[in-house]
């Protein structure tokens, strides 16, 4: 039996460091914490009551989250 390599393998360029630039979770937290809502589902399904987070995106108070814990 004879392998034979038909691709070179690509040369590894190691781990890219984390960079600590931007604002720490405390710091987001404490900026925009007020806007972060708990969503409580009211209509309850086979799955049982349901919810999730969100954040306030406006003044008129609409709120972005993700679309499981909303739909049917």
């Amino acid at each position: 039996m004879t392998i034979k390599e038909v691709a070179p393998r690509p040369e590894s360029s190691g781990a890219t460091p984390v960079s600590n630039e931007g604002p720490s979770v405390r710091e987001v937290y404490t900026r925009d914490g007020r806007g972060v809502v708990s969503v409580d589902v009211a209509v309850t399904s086979e799955a049982g009551p349901g919810g999730g987070s969100g954040f306030v995106v406006d003044e008129a108070g609409h709120i972005v989250t993700n679309q499981h814990v909303v739909e049917e």
